[in-house]
């Protein structure tokens, strides 16, 4: 049996960010608490809440004296506009790629542009993007949706979620440009996302049994996973080492390990180990 490791598997650069920032507002004796659960980890969030963080997903019910982290998926302009009117503290833990996602649409929702958002319409990074476009993008996932007509004599803009598949962004960017004419495409897919898909797509080309970790809710690892399918038919999405089936048989084969960017590194090596 051998194994291989993928090199982007685990945190990302905007979750480890987060990720640390909350342990350390912890042993700072901070009272915090989250804006809806911080990472797609359940690990992560069960710890965080083993430890006193509370998950609100209403303004109005955070307490006083408690400072709310930002989950990295980012928020709406209406929401980040309550709590600086409703005086709440908070650190503002979005993804800087998010972040940027934010300022595009908010630009050109402005100067009269039609948004077009590509991702998942209920995927909390997607309603917050939209937030900051009056929630009037519109949202598409797949290249087989038609592009409202209306749109073709109008200035859009384009914008990606940040963990969606590369290939699908390609395509569907290639049918808006059929409909409309006038057209700005940001490829807002962060980098990590761009070689976590890479190196997945080769090691599953090369193995026998690939294991894609991290949570069931994890877009991105949804995405891995996806794309190690189509390579290698045992392909499974697992959160931790007791979601491996028993019944698989790993001698003499070749084992590709990826996972999500919300995973830690303690579970991919207990999935190694």
């Amino acid at each position: 049996m051998s194994i291989k490791i993928a090199k982007t598997a685990g945190f990302c650069y905007g979750v480890k960010r987060a990720v640390d920032e909350v342990y350390r507002q912890i042993e700072s004796g901070a009272q915090i608490a989250t804006f809806g659960e911080l990472i797609h980890n359940t690990q992560v969030v069960d710890d965080l809440k083993s430890r006193g963080v509370k998950v609100y997903r209403e303004i109005n019910d955070v307490p006083e004296g408690v400072t709310l982290a930002l989950r990295t998926h980012g928020v709406s302009k209406d929401i980040k506009d309550l709590l600086n009117k409703k005086n709440v503290s908070y650190i503002d833990l979005t993804c800087p790629f998010v972040n940027k996602i934010h300022k595009i649409v908010n630009e050109y929702y402005k100067k009269g542009y039609k948004i077009i958002i590509v991702g998942d319409k209920t995927h909390p990074e997607v309603k917050g993007i939209n937030g900051w476009c009056g929630s009037n993008a519109y949202i598409i996932d797949s290249f087989e949706y038609e592009i409202p007509q209306e749109f073709s004599e109008k200035d859009v803009c384009v914008v990606a979620q940040t963990t969606i598949n590369r290939k699908n962004f390609v395509q569907i960017v290639q049918n808006i440009k059929k409909t409309c004419q006038s057209t700005l495409i940001f490829d807002t897919i962060c980098n990590a996302t761009r070689d976590r898909q890479t190196e997945a797509e080769q090691i599953s080309q090369k193995c026998d049994v690939m294991f894609v970790v991290g949570g069931h809710e994890s877009s991105n690892t949804k995405k891995l996973f996806e794309i190690s399918k189509l390579n290698c038919s045992q392909t499974y999405h697992i959160e931790t080492f007791r979601d491996i089936p028993r019944s698989i048989n790993l001698k003499n084969k070749k084992i590709g390990i990826t996972a999500g960017a919300s995973t830690p590194r303690r579970i991919i090596e207990e999935v190694v180990t």
